[in-house]
């Protein structure tokens, strides 16, 4: 999610409380694993949406095996990468 300003692995805080509008950056659980999307809500529609434009929206429909855990509230940016064990 690099151009919603996420980056590998910074941290993120999510928000279970709080339900998914459009334009909200959300964890989904989507077919068994985890994924970080922007979520897209017309009248007609519901879709989550890739950050990389070279993926397309996942359309939600009942058939789809989606759930949203949450909205991303926060996203904590590394200064310093993680400890290494070198000095």
């Amino acid at each position: 999610m690099l151009d919603a300003g996420i980056s590998e692995g910074e941290v993120v805080v999510v928000d279970r409380g709080i339900g998914p509008q459009h334009g909200d950056v959300v964890l989904a659980a989507i077919d068994g694993g985890f994924s970080i999307k922007r979520m897209v809500s017309t009248k007609t529609k519901r879709a989550l949406s890739p950050a990389n434009p070279g993926y397309e929206d996942l359309l939600i429909t009942e058939e789809t095996d989606v759930v949203i855990w949450g909205v991303i509230t926060r996203c904590v940016h590394m200064l310093r990468p993680f400890h290494t064990g070198r000095r």
